[in-house]
Formats: structure tokens, sequence, C-alpha cells
């Protein structure tokens, strides 16, 4: 496993989308709490979690954006490595471990539960709002199956294979509005035909 690219939002805080992942092979008995690992899960997919505590079974792992840690506990047999770093645009960025980076997963954790309650008081009163913002146009492009919507190379949400739409910040549910789907779209004009 030279270098992987990361996926998905349940560490999110920690690498962005594209990241290239920069794996380093190690002894199961060295890694600790804290340490990013990188593991083949019982689906056969890879996963990007931190190790939050270690047990005689193996080790319990979490994504920071996660809510709860994973069922699944990491054994010698699933292969785990740590990751090291990231290479963003060119850019080496090092990724906390051990305590450090238990107490990164700690801040992230908080950054999260002050985000949402900010959210859920604010979301109401954008979505009432939103109005008499002006409807802004969006650039479309679709990566690996999800359709990525940009303003001015800026990325503003995703609409995954599922049809569900993730704001990137919460405040731009009430700033953008993304359009319906292509496939509906198309199909509501055939009716009408």
């Amino acid at each position: 496993m030279d270098r992987l690219i990361y996926r998905g939002n349940s560490m999110r805080m920690v690498f962005c989308p594209g990241d290239y992942l920069l794996p380093e092979a190690v002894d199961f008995s060295v890694l600790k709490p804290g340490d990013v690992i990188c593991f083949c899960s019982g689906n056969g997919r890879h996963v990007v979690h931190r190790i939050i505590r270690r047990t005689p079974e193996g080790l319990i792992t979490m994504g920071d954006n996660n809510p709860r840690p994973d069922k699944e506990i990491v054994t010698p047999a699933m292969g785990p490595v740590r990751i090291v770093g990231a290479d963003r645009n060119g850019r080496r960025i090092a990724v906390t471990r051990g305590l450090r980076g238990m107490v990164s997963f700690g801040w992230h954790r908080f950054r999260i539960r002050i985000r949402r309650a900010a959210g859920w008081g604010m979301k109401p009163i954008l979505e009432r709002f939103s109005v008499f913002f002006q409807k802004r146009k969006l650039d479309e492009v679709c990566f690996h199956g999800e359709l990525c919507y940009f303003k001015e190379k800026r990325l503003i949400a995703k609409r995954s294979q599922t049809g569900q739409v993730q704001y990137v910040k919460w405040y731009y549910r009430g700033l953008y509005r993304i359009p319906a789907p292509q496939n509906s779209r198309s199909a509501d004009t055939e009716k009408r035909r």
C-alpha cells in the first residue's frame, strides 16, 4: 500500500477529500490511542479512523466526525497501517498521533458539538429568510460519483448517489439553493410533453 486517496466525511477535520494519505507499516503492538490508521473492514473496504481505545481483543476506532465508535474491533488480521501524513495539493500535512492525537480528537469533538448547537438554532431562521437571499448560480462537477457544487472555486455542497445533499458549511443552506437532480428534472419535462 503506497498511497491512498481519502474520500468520505468521517475524518473531515483532519483530511479533505482528494488528499493522498501516507501510510507507514508498523507492528500491531506499536499502535496506540490517538493514532490514525487505515484498515480493511469486514466488507472489504478500506477505512481511515482514529484509535480511541486498546482492548485485549483489539483496537476500537472512531472517525473524528462520527457520533459513536465503530462496531468492528480492529485485529492484526485486518492489516492496519498507521497514517503519518497527507499530501494536499503538493503540500505535506503531518497527522498528530498518540496523546497529541487524542487531544486533537477531543478538540474536534468539541467543535462539532458547538457547530451543531449553533446550527440547530440558526437553521429555522435561515430557512425562513432564505427567500431574501439572491439565488446564486453554482457550477456543477461530478467527482467519484458525487455531484459537487462550486461557487468561484469554493465547494458549497455535494449530492451523493442516493440524492442526499450535504452542505460544507451549515449556513450555506440559507445562502445557496441546490438544483433538483438532472434525472428527475428531465423526467418531469417528458411528463409535461
